[in-house]
């Protein structure tokens, strides 16, 4: 059994920033808080559907969001789009971004003449060199720098494990050994 501050499952965009989060918020705040991430691929896969996009991206030469974007969205769904989704990725892109960008992930710029005739013509596009495993690979680097984090790799997240009041206490997973192990995080 092993007690961690955090356990995160998966390693794609999601994980992957939820770790490095709480691994520099640690450092930042001199904590001492305990990660466990958990991801069922290899460690050479770099797992997640996040490897498998290009990661193409509607914003500006200063990695600001390109607002027509929502709009259009709105346009070619019919008005089905979620547009609480499309306003809160408009505000968190660029900082997002700028994050990666700032962690060693490079973007390529590319100008688009005539995309579809409905939308703004002349658009920009941004996308990491090496596409969503270039983010992944860049992100995992950093997390593996940092001594209080254990990466579980061929591990698959099985349970929740809850404690008599129903409180979450841990997770149960399978290792690549094929055994059921318990990961606890007493705090949460």
């Amino acid at each position: 059994m092993s007690d961690y501050d955090l356990i995160v499952v998966g390693s794609g965009f999601a994980g992957s920033m939820a770790t490095l989060n709480f691994l520099e918020s640690c450092k930042k705040h001199n904590k001492s808080g305990r990660i466990a991430l958990i991801e069922a691929g290899r460690s050479d896969e770099r797992c997640g559907a996040s490897r498998w996009t290009m990661a193409y991206l509607r914003l500006d030469k200063d990695l600001a969001f390109d607002e027509d974007w929502k709009h259009e969205m709105k346009m070619v769904s019919r008005g089905e789009a979620d547009q609480d989704y499309c306003e809160k990725l408009g505000r968190e892109a660029q900082a997002t971004a700028l994050y990666v960008q700032d962690h060693g992930v490079k973007f390529n710029h590319h100008d688009e003449t005539n995309v579809l005739l409905e939308f703004k013509t002349g658009q920009h596009f941004v996308f990491p060199e090496g596409g969503g495993k270039a983010i992944i690979d860049c992100l995992m680097g950093h997390i593996q720098e940092y001594k209080n984090c254990d990466i579980h790799w061929e591990t698959e997240g099985l349970h929740l494990l809850t404690n008599k009041n129903g409180s979450i206490r841990g997770l149960q997973v399978r290792k690549k050994d094929g055994l059921l192990h318990e990961l606890t995080a007493p705090n949460v």
